[in-house]
């Protein structure tokens, strides 16, 4: 029973304590825990006893001010030092002790005199900040310093074993004729001795050299090199190449457009902690804030640039010439843009935004010179000045072929085929029905349809002027079967040979392009591509092999005895099923 009564009366005997002391105290007994620690110069215990001094007493005084200032002080936070010092004198200056005024008010110079030391110190940072961000416009590939670097290769010595004398360095030679002796007298004598390998030279290696990539250049056979004029170390030189790479090439690209362009008198600079473009002069010193997501110079004073994904065209002192409000514009000449609006239309303008072309719903192709482009179900070819060429309005424009610039045009029933050079030139007086294309083995093929065919290659030209009644493409293996005047030849579009109609009938396999089975006489054989008999005509019929690989020839039509090929017109033997 003691031993529970004994902690209850103490816990009624502290709260009774408790509840007699006053804030004021217990604010003062925190405030000499306070100075008690900065003595010990415990500064974080002293910071937070005048702080439960201040939040006991709900408010703060100079006295208060005075510890804090100093504690912060000593602690190294000297803006919050300087913010308590602020207070002070502006609030509780004049309601402590001459002494106790003169004491905080000497921390007004010490707080004074590190700031500018720090402000001092930043300065000085940030000059030699800027002076190695502007150190990077003055680098420059040079020729490779290794003097055994060729063209980014260099010679590395290996050896490896002899394969003469397998790496022993002697050879074992045999004496013929002393054995042949042993053999008649009886002898025993030594028949064999040893050399010096011939190959190896008694080494055991072959010495041999093989080019390696140059570690020095890495390959490119050239360098870095740094040709400014601030004072940096070796060190610093090699930390810039390692980190600043791509800032480094990104200046020597804006050198050299500059160095290639007398007369350019601004040119695209990024910044590559926000990705956005701003221009520089010839001096390479920023003129146009980085602000751009895009740029693209197109006259020496004139820059496309994009920004919030719509674009206009700025001069080089940054004053917009046309206003930044179209999806997109693109250079198509030295004084034409084609220009995108919002809602989707286009039209060619000059450098001003001046229209020179009515608007268009969309282009097909551009090529050096013309532009195609569609206008609800009309066609039209324009040139940079956005006229109309030959007044000529089309209900249909195929694109046949970007290299060289190739198209089909429809007006009325009749369609054209048209080159785009400087010119437009109509490749054929006559018009046709129907203009087809097909892309076989990477090459284009052009069929000109009318009561006949004639085929075309992709640059226009014709494969030949035959006219055939009847065409069939085998896309598969790039081989097209010709008929006229019931006879069959074919062309092969890669290799743009043609053999002329003269075969009865001709089948091809998917397989092996390579060789085709004819007929001619009522006899079927095999040919290559060139025309070469791989099988003569002789056979009733001929097929290919179940696979393709051979081929089954059945000589007369009510024969049962078959007979088998291979590829190349051997004779394998007789064909069992």
């Amino acid at each position: 029973m003691k031993n529970i009564l004994f902690p209850f009366l103490s816990l009624i005997l502290i709260a009774g304590v408790n509840a007699q002391v006053s804030t004021n105290e217990i604010a003062k007994l925190y405030f000499i825990e306070a100075e008690k620690q900065f003595n010990q110069t415990n500064w974080e215990e002293a910071l937070k006893y005048i702080s439960k001094t201040e939040k006991s007493l709900k408010s703060t005084n100079g006295r208060i001010l005075n510890l804090k200032v100093k504690t912060l002080f000593n602690s190294g936070e000297f803006r919050e030092a300087q913010a308590s010092l602020d207070l002070f004198i502006n609030n509780y200056s004049n309601s402590v002790t001459p002494e106790l005024r003169n004491e905080t008010m000497s921390y007004f110079i010490k707080l004074e005199k590190y700031f500018e030391k720090k402000g001092e110190e930043e300065k000085r940072i940030e000059k030699v900040r800027k002076e190695k961000e502007e150190s990077l416009k003055y680098y420059t590939y040079e020729s490779c310093s290794n003097y055994r670097c060729e063209s980014g290769k260099i010679e590395e010595s290996h050896s490896k074993k002899c394969y003469s004398c397998d790496g022993d360095g002697l050879k074992t030679k045999y004496d013929y004729v002393q054995a042949f002796a042993n053999g008649l007298n009886g002898t025993n004598k030594n028949t064999s001795y040893t050399v010096k390998c011939s190959v190896c030279k008694g080494s055991g290696k072959i010495n041999f050299t093989r080019k390696v990539k140059c570690n020095v250049c890495n390959g490119s056979a050239k360098v870095l090199g740094y040709v400014g004029s601030y004072d940096l170390s070796n060190e610093e030189v090699k930390d810039a190449i390692s980190n600043h790479r791509e800032k480094i090439d990104h200046f020597i690209r804006v050198k050299e457009a500059f160095s290639n362009n007398s007369e350019l008198s601004f040119y695209p600079l990024k910044d590559f902690e926000t990705n956005k473009i701003g221009f520089c002069d010839r001096d390479l010193n920023l003129s146009i804030p980085h602000k751009y997501g895009y740029a693209k110079i197109i006259e020496k004073d004139l820059a496309i640039v994009s920004k919030d994904e719509k674009s206009g065209v700025i001069n080089s002192n940054g004053k917009i010439v046309i206003p930044l409000k179209y999806n997109e514009l693109k250079k198509i000449s030295n004084n034409s843009l084609l220009i995108n609006e919002v809602y989707g239309d286009y039209f060619i303008s000059d450098y001003k935004g001046k229209p020179k072309s009515t608007a268009f719903q969309d282009y097909l192709l551009l090529t050096g010179f013309y532009l195609v482009v569609q206008s609800e179900s009309e066609y039209e070819i324009l040139n940079f000045e956005g006229q109309i060429m030959d007044d000529a309005i089309y209900q249909d424009i195929i694109i046949i072929n970007k290299n060289p610039f190739i198209i089909a045009c429809q007006k009325l029933d009749e369609w054209k085929l048209l080159r785009l050079n400087k010119t437009i030139e109509d490749l054929y007086p006559e018009s046709y029905a129907e203009i087809d294309s097909y892309k076989l083995n990477g090459k284009i093929l052009i069929l000109l349809k009318g009561e006949k065919t004639k085929l075309a290659k992709s640059d226009g030209s014709l494969v030949s002027n035959e006219e055939f009644e009847e065409i069939q493409i085998n896309q598969d293996i790039g081989l097209v079967k010709l008929k006229k005047n019931q006879e069959y030849g074919f062309y092969d579009v890669s290799k743009d040979i043609m053999i002329y109609p003269k075969y009865t009938d001709l089948l091809l396999n998917k397989k092996f392009r390579n060789r085709i089975i004819v007929k001619k006489n009522e006899v079927f054989g095999v040919v290559n591509s060139y025309d070469k008999e791989i099988i003569e005509p002789m056979f009733y019929k001929i097929w290919f092999e179940t696979g393709g690989k051979k081929f089954i020839a059945q000589r007369k039509e009510k024969s049962r005895k078959r007979y088998l090929y291979d590829l190349h017109g051997n004779y394998l033997g007789s064909y069992r099923e």
